[in-house]
């Protein structure tokens, strides 16, 4: 069974703000095209531990970068992880993105409430 990477996104701040970048299509040119600067490329912003990075359920898109592009993620956060490890209640299943937001929410209104 071959793994795809059939499509990646990246947030980045500076300068314009989020960008989608289309790896099935440009291939390993999506990690090595570089920036304006002439050094920065998406693979050395993935490979950076000084620059983090936040994932949904990063294990299959970590895999999938590092066999087909030898892109080895560092400074990455799992989002799903640490949403099961700051959990009450039961760990026994990791929740999808949908559960993990509401969640999410629910925390933050109950907080905003308390305040109010």
């Amino acid at each position: 069974m071959q793994t795809r990477v059939y499509l990646h996104h990246a947030s980045v701040s500076e300068p314009r703000g989020p960008c989608l970048v289309d790896v099935h299509t440009l291939g390993a040119a999506a990690f090595s095209t570089t920036a304006t600067d002439g050094v920065t490329t998406l693979k050395s912003v993935l490979e950076d531990p000084s620059i983090p990075k936040a994932f949904f359920y990063v294990r299959n898109d970590s895999d999938a970068l590092y066999n087909l592009y030898s892109v080895y993620m560092r400074g990455v956060v799992d989002v799903q992880l640490m949403e099961l490890r700051t959990r009450t209640g039961s760990r026994r299943l990791l929740n999808g993105l949908a559960r993990c937001l509401e969640g999410y929410f629910k925390s933050a209104r109950m907080v905003v409430e308390a305040l109010e």
